[in-house]
């Protein structure tokens, strides 16, 4: 077998790497340029949702927004008042971390994106690490947030995905 000279791979090796640098460069920058921040508002967030089960809901009219407030007011008197969302401008995104026998946990929307077939609403927040100290009590974290109103399907997306 012939081997090529030296003056061959010193040349071709460092194309070769300036090729495909390039190449996931440009694949990078178009899924970034596919991508579009919409700004949301955070309406509310509580520690008690009375939802025990793990939830993310696309709240599209009003009548579902008082179904999930009539969960959430069923043992608070006097009730948290219903906020005023104008769905046919906005929509509105509800989040439930479900029953949680300790305190130290956060839930929240980091993002909201645009994508090519997607509105994707990122989800945050923090669980306390082993060892921590926390509080011993149950709770049901919830957040309420809006934004523009979307022609697309709103997915769920957390930081692992």
């Amino acid at each position: 077998m012939k081997m090529l000279p030296l003056k061959f791979y010193n040349i071709a090796i460092p194309l070769f790497l300036v090729f495909f640098g390039i190449n996931s460069c440009g694949s990078s920058a178009s899924a970034k340029a596919e991508q579009v921040e919409i700004s949301f508002t955070e309406v509310l967030s509580g520690s008690h949702s009375n939802i025990t089960e793990k939830k993310n809901i696309v709240i599209s009219d009003q009548k579902e927004l008082e179904k999930i407030f009539g969960k959430i007011n069923s043992t608070r008197k006097p009730g948290i008042p219903i906020p005023e969302i104008n769905f046919e401008e906005e929509t509105a995104v509800f989040l439930n971390a479900g029953e949680l026998s300790t305190g130290g946990s956060t839930i929240s929307v980091t993002k909201v994106l645009k994508e090519k077939e997607n509105v994707v609403v990122e989800i945050g927040g923090r669980s306390p690490k082993p060892g921590d100290f926390v509080t011993t009590v149950i709770t049901q974290l919830f957040t309420l947030v809006k934004f523009k109103r979307q022609e697309l399907p709103v997915v769920f997306r957390t930081p692992d995905q």
